[in-house]
């Protein structure tokens, strides 16, 4: 079978939200069935990292914003390691652990679900959960918002 071509990530994309189908992903692990049936997947840190580039590709990333909140990646930019903020997303920014660009944090819902990021903030340890999400709560696994609503957005840290 023949493999689908590499896309350069600072290219712009017939398709937007190009997806690799799922016998393609699918194909990445390594299935075996365990005594019950069940079938299990493995997959090698690579392949992990290459299918999550696959799939990180349809994020929308604000360039602006990127480059306004990770300083090195400007840098980078300019010393030629990559062509724009989207290509240092797909590339390594994703698996680093960045943001593509700001979300919408629904700030009553984050705080009520985070009564320690409302306590920090009467702390003035930062100033709104918008604030926090983007300094620490994405790091550390926290949803912005209810996981069915729409996290795309323009809050800015406050």
């Amino acid at each position: 079978m023949k493999r689908p071509a590499v896309l350069d990530p600072a290219r712009p994309r017939a398709i937007p939200t190009y997806i690799p189908p799922f016998a393609v992903i699918r194909n990445a692990f390594a299935l075996a069935s365990n005594s019950t049936g069940e079938v299990a997947a493995t997959i090698s840190y690579d392949g992990l990292v290459k299918l999550v580039q696959s799939l990180v590709r349809i994020a929308p990333v604000d360039e602006d914003w990127y480059l306004k909140q990770y300083p090195d990646v400007r840098q980078a930019i300019k010393s030629g390691q990559f062509h724009s903020a989207r290509h240092h997303f797909v590339d390594c920014g994703y698996v680093e652990g960045r943001l593509p660009g700001p979300l919408k944090v629904d700030e009553d819902w984050y705080l009520k679900e985070n009564p320690d990021v409302a306590a920090a903030i009467q702390a003035r340890r930062y100033k709104s959960g918008s604030h926090h999400f983007v300094e620490a709560g994405y790091q550390e696994g926290r949803a912005p918002a209810p996981l069915d609503e729409d996290l795309r957005g323009s809050d800015e840290p406050r």
